[in-house]
C-alpha cells in the first residue's frame, strides 16, 4: 500500500482588540437615466484620485443626472468585525453655484440601493468642495451591516443630482468610501498544521490546533476547483490538540480540502487549503486580496533555496523580484509604491514548476 503524507504548517493568528478604518475608491461603474456622466479618461479612473480630472454631467433646466452606481471597492474586512459606520466622501463642484443639489446618495448592498438617502440640501458650490456623507458611527439607517456585504464586489454607492432652472454642469473629482469597524481579531481557533494520508479506507485528514476559544465544531470542506467548497462532515470540538477525519469517498483526480473552525457565537476561522492530485499534496497557490491597496499576501508551497516570486506588469516589466524565506508558505509583499493596474504574479518552485495568477493594484 502506498502511503502519502504531507504536513502543512498553518499561519498563526494573533489576538488583539482593534478599532480601525479602511478607505477605498470604486473601480467599477454603471449608470441609468437620461443625462449621462462622462469622463475623458474613463469614469472609474477619473474619480479614483483628487487630481482635477473630472467626471461631469451637463444638465438642462430642471433635469436630473443619471443614477451613477460605483462598485468594486475591494474591501477585505475580517468576517467577524462589527461595522460601526460608513462615510462617503465626494469632492465636487458646479459650473453655476446655488442651483445644483444632491438628489440621492445611497449605499448599494447586495445589488440594491439600501438604507437612508444622505442627499444634502446644501447647493453645490462653484469651487471644489469635499463633502462627507455619513460618519464613523452612522450605519445609514440600517440596524446592522455585515462585513461580507461590504467585501462583495456588488457593494457600492449610488448618486444622482438635480439641477435648477438654468443649464448647469455637475463635476466630480473624487469619490471614496471609508468603513469604520471594530471587534477582536482573534479567530476562534489557531491552526498549527494540516496533513493528508492516503489509506485503504479513504483519505485521512489530520489537523493540529492550538488555543481553541469557545469552539463548537470543525467543518470539513471539499472542492473540485479550490474555489467552491462543500461541507462533507462535522467533527465536534473536544478541547484537544489533534483531530482527524477519513473521507471514505474521496474524489478522483484533483481535489481540495480545508477545515473550518466554528465557535458558539458563529465566528469562524479557516486552515490553509490542501491540494491533492495524483498522490501528491501541496498548498493551494493563491493571493489575496485580488484588488490590492497596499499589501498582497501569497500562499504557496514551502519555499526552498531556488524558489522565486516575480511580479510583472502587463508589458512584462518586472516590478518585484523576491526570494521567499526558506520553508515559508506565506509571503507578504508591500505594493504601496506600485501604480494602479493589472499585474501577473509568478511563483517558481524548487522543482522548477511554475504557477501564475493575475491581480489588480488599486
Amino acid at each position: 500500500m502506498k502511503r502519502i503524507s504531507f504536513l502543512v504548517p498553518v499561519c498563526f493568528c494573533f489576538s488583539f482588540a482593534f478599532a480601525q478604518t479602511l478607505t477605498k475608491s470604486g473601480v467599477i461603474s454603471s449608470q441609468f437615466g437620461n443625462v449621462s456622466w462622462l469622463a475623458t479618461s474613463g469614469i472609474s479612473t477619473a474619480i479614483q484620485s483628487s487630481d482635477g480630472i473630472y467626471l461631469k454631467s451637463d444638465l438642462g433646466s430642471n433635469q436630473s443626472s443619471n443614477v451613477l452606481n460605483l462598485t468594486g471597492f475591494g474591501f477585505n474586512i475580517p468576517s467577524f468585525s462589527i461595522i460601526n459606520g460608513i462615510t462617503v466622501t465626494i469632492k465636487k463642484r458646479a459650473d453655476r453655484a446655488g442651483q445644483l443639489n444632491d438628489k440621492d446618495i445611497r449605499l448599494i448592498i447586495a445589488g440594491n440601493q439600501s438604507g437612508d438617502n444622505k442627499a444634502s440640501t446644501t447647493a453645490w458650490s462653484s469651487v471644489d468642495a469635499t463633502v462627507k456623507y455619513g460618519s464613523a458611527t452612522d450605519k445609514w439607517g440600517m440596524q446592522s451591516i455585515s462585513a461580507a456585504s461590504l467585501n462583495s464586489i456588488s457593494f457600492g454607492i449610488a448618486l444622482q443630482v438635480q439641477n435648477g432652472a438654468t443649464a448647469n454642469t455637475a463635476l466630480i473629482d473624487y469619490v471614496s468610501v471609508t468603513v469604520s469597524y471594530s471587534g477582536s481579531s482573534q479567530t476562534p481557533v489557531r491552526f498549527v498544521a494540516f496533513s493528508s494520508k492516503k489509506e485503504t479506507t479513504g483519505m485521512r485528514l489530520t489537523w493540529r490546533v492550538h488555543e481553541e476559544d469557545k469552539l463548537l465544531r470543525y467543518e470539513i470542506e471539499r472542492s473540485t476547483n479550490g474555489t467552491n467548497f462543500e461541507k462533507i462532515a462535522i467533527v465536534p470540538a473536544k478541547a484537544q490538540e489533534e483531530y482527524s477525519y477519513i473521507d471514505q469517498k474521496p474524489l478522483t483526480g484533483q481535489s481540495f480540502y480545508r477545515i473550518k473552525g466554528v465557535d458558539v457565537d458563529a465566528k469562524y476561522g479557516y486552515s490553509t487549503v490542501l491540494s491533492i492530485n495524483a498522490g501528491k499534496s501541496g498548498v493551494l497557490f493563491k493571493a489575496f486580496p485580488t484588488i490590492v491597496q497596499s499589501q498582497l499576501t501569497i500562499q504557496h508551497d514551502p519555499a526552498g533555496s531556488e524558489t522565486r516570486l516575480l511580479i510583472t506588469n502587463q508589458d512584462g516589466r518586472i516590478v518585484k523580484n523576491l526570494v521567499p524565506a526558506k520553508g515559508a508558505m506565506e509571503t507578504d509583499v508591500d505594493l504601496s509604491a506600485v501604480v494602479r493596474g493589472i499585474y501577473v504574479l509568478k511563483f517558481t518552485n524548487e522543482d522548477g514548476s511554475v504557477e501564475t495568477l493575475k491581480f489588480m493594484k488599486q
